[in-house]
């Protein structure tokens, strides 16, 4: 998260999800049996190290941690939740609820993560962990009506990718995440040490794509090509330490001029600098992505460092993980 007005962890229940008796539309006669995960074991990321931030957060209360199933986890159809939470792609994992509602969730946003290219996800539902990013979108709220008091970075479903056991991919719902610290940058130790090499693969593809979003590539531009600073005269009617009083109207006239006159061709400059950089983003690659990883931060040319995005587990829904079994239980496609 690149930084938004109130960092703290709303522990306020998700008002509108809406309640099971509401939401859910009549019984099926004859709901189908659905296929349980264990918690433990093969799904549990073996990742031990954690950033420190992840590391200092107390462990969910045992009145949260209680809602979590005791053995085995019903899983989801990636169709089903696309279906059912209908969200669209806004950044790296996370999805938006667009259009006029009303909404499932009271943040109108959900993470879909896969753990191969996210080596620090909570370990296990209800745990805290950690996602990266190469650049942050602005937040939806800075472009959608939201509620006052809601944030599209607190109390967020979470579910992440797993395998079952007849190796169809499923979702599993981890609970609900707050963002409660800004993002930290990755230094140069950490992206050669603690981020695996398919990890930095993935960002130099994903970066260097054909369909990359064009804030994907105003960023990138911004960042390996900075636009010129001003160098020009900046004046008001007086210049510094002249008696306002003294100056006469040439002088200003003449300072309003050269001013005119250096405003113009920073003006041109851009221009220029816009055309330039704009061809030289089309054609960075994949190799010069993965080069930048290793460069130096003081190298002429900028390194590139992926950045922390924390996510502190603060609810486990049960209401809403019984919703969505219930909802997928009454469609057998949806089963497997």
């Amino acid at each position: 998260m690149a930084g938004n007005d109130t960092l703290v962890t709303d522990s306020q229940i998700d008002s509108q999800v809406i309640p099971m008796p509401a939401l859910t539309p009549p019984a099926s006669p004859k709901p189908a049996m659905q296929i349980k995960m264990p918690l433990a074991g093969k799904l549990a990321l073996t990742t031990t190290w954690m950033p420190q931030y992840i590391s200092s957060l107390p462990a969910l209360s045992d009145h949260i941690r209680c809602n979590l199933p005791e053995d085995d986890m019903v899983t989801f159809s990636p169709e089903f939740i696309n279906k059912t939470l209908n969200g669209e792609l806004w950044s790296s994992g996370m999805r938006f609820l667009n259009g006029p509602g009303p909404y499932m969730l009271r943040s109108r946003t959900y993470y879909i993560l896969n753990p191969k290219i996210e080596p620090y996800l909570p370990a296990a539902p209800g745990n805290h962990g950690a996602k990266l990013t190469a650049f942050f979108k602005g937040c939806p709220e800075e472009f959608y009506n939201f509620e006052d008091g809601v944030s599209s970075y607190e109390n967020v479903p979470m579910f992440v990718e797993t395998i079952n056991a007849n190796g169809h991919l499923r979702y599993m719902y981890y609970g609900n995440y707050s963002q409660t610290r800004w993002s930290d940058r990755l230094d140069y130790d950490t992206m050669m040490t603690r981020i695996p090499d398919n990890v930095k693969e993935y960002w130099a593809e994903e970066l260097t794509s054909s369909e990359r979003e064009d804030w994907v590539t105003d960023e990138l531009k911004k960042h390996f090509f900075p636009k010129p600073e001003y160098s020009g005269c900046i004046f008001a009617k007086a210049g510094d330490g002249d008696d306002k009083a003294s100056i006469d109207a040439d002088v200003e006239l003449n300072r309003n001029q050269t001013m005119a006159r250096d405003m113009w061709k920073y003006i041109e400059e851009l221009r220029d600098w816009d055309q330039e950089t704009s061809m030289k983003t089309a054609m960075i690659k994949k190799d010069f992505i993965l080069s930048a990883f290793q460069k130096s931060d003081l190298d002429e040319l900028p390194a590139l460092r992926l950045y922390w995005e924390y996510l502190e587990c603060v609810d486990w829904r049960r209401d809403f993980y019984n919703l969505l079994v219930t909802l997928q239980s009454r469609n057998c496609d949806y089963l497997e």
